[in-house]
């Protein structure tokens, strides 16, 4: 790898790193408080989980456009690491998070909380990106069809992670269906 790519990628991982630590370090009430505004904004994607129809793909949304500005900013292989690591970053804060989440909202798994959908978009384009697309811009429009396709559709063994405890069931469909989304949207690629 290049030297500068290199410590490159070297200063993002020690950034986000960072970052999901301090985050995660503030969650030791989680399970006995409600969100406090952070938290809130956090899990309802600044408001989007709050809207009545469709919020997982309105959370997704602003995915979506950070994935854009990650595409203009860096190069191939340093995009999928990116997307990687904001995906380990959303999934942490979800599963930490949901806990005070279903307090809030007195539910479990609640449609307002929202980050989890925002996980699984970053996994999409993690692994599309694994491979880069001769149409970045059309790969990260597929991506986004891709991945609210599999969330909603939930096919097996997506479902069956929903019955995982906590946050975990909450979470790692997200990420399954984000495995599912981008692996179709690789395979789509190599067939046409």
């Amino acid at each position: 790898m290049r030297p500068v790519l290199q410590s490159t990628v070297s200063a993002v991982v020690q950034s986000l790193h960072a970052t999901a630590k301090a985050l995660l370090s503030s969650v030791k009430n989680m399970n006995t408080e409600k969100l406090s505004r952070f938290r809130y904004l956090t899990v309802t994607v600044f408001g989007a989980g709050r809207i009545p129809f469709a919020p997982g793909t309105f959370a997704c949304v602003p995915a979506t456009i950070l994935g854009f500005g990650v595409l203009h900013f860096t190069d191939a292989p340093v995009t999928a690491i990116i997307f990687a690591l904001l995906a380990a970053t959303a999934s942490g804060l979800s599963v930490s998070f949901t806990p005070g989440s279903e307090l809030q909202f007195e539910a479990k798994d609640p449609g307002q909380h929202v980050i989890d959908e925002v996980a699984g978009q970053f996994t999409t384009l993690a692994v599309v990106f694994a491979l880069p697309p001769a149409s970045p811009v059309s790969a990260l429009i597929i991506s986004f069809l891709s991945f609210r396709l599999f969330d909603i559709l939930k096919p097996p063994p997506i479902k069956s992670l929903e019955r995982l405890s906590g946050g975990w069931g909450v979470t790692l469909d997200d990420i399954l269906a984000g495995i599912y989304a981008g692996g179709t949207t690789l395979l789509l690629r190599i067939l046409f």
